[in-house]
């Protein structure tokens, strides 16, 4: 299991994105959490206002940047049999923890990173 801000985007970003890249390709990995189906992904990141481009889906985002930045990848031996990115749209329950009253990512509420979930079964 490899978790955490790993700050390194596949396709955005100053971060080393070979180097994620060849992460989530890494075979010992769960491929369907790394790179599939079973992707954490939220709607959150749909409802950020971003000044600059980005090539990735805002489904993946785990950064109010417009990154995915924040991973669990379990390795390929365990089951997983879902996952998210905790990351409501503006108009959501509990969305004041993210979102400012003009639409913006609040800073001051929580982190500008996201929580990245995946359950997985014996």
């Amino acid at each position: 299991m490899i978790l955490g801000d790993l700050n390194a985007d596949p396709v955005d970003g100053d971060g080393y994105q070979s180097a994620i890249q060849g992460l989530l390709h890494e075979p010992r990995l769960n491929r369907a959490v790394a790179l599939g189906p079973l992707r954490p992904a939220a709607r959150g990141g749909f409802a950020l206002k971003l000044r600059q481009p980005r090539i990735g889906s805002p489904k993946y985002w785990t950064q109010s940047q417009g990154l995915r930045l924040d991973y669990v990848l379990p390795s390929q031996g365990l089951r997983a049999t879902a996952s998210g990115v905790y990351w409501p749209a503006p108009n959501k329950a509990n969305a004041e923890l993210f979102w400012n009253k003009q639409g913006w990512p609040e800073r001051r509420a929580s982190s500008d990173h996201r929580i990245v979930w995946v359950d997985l079964e014996r």
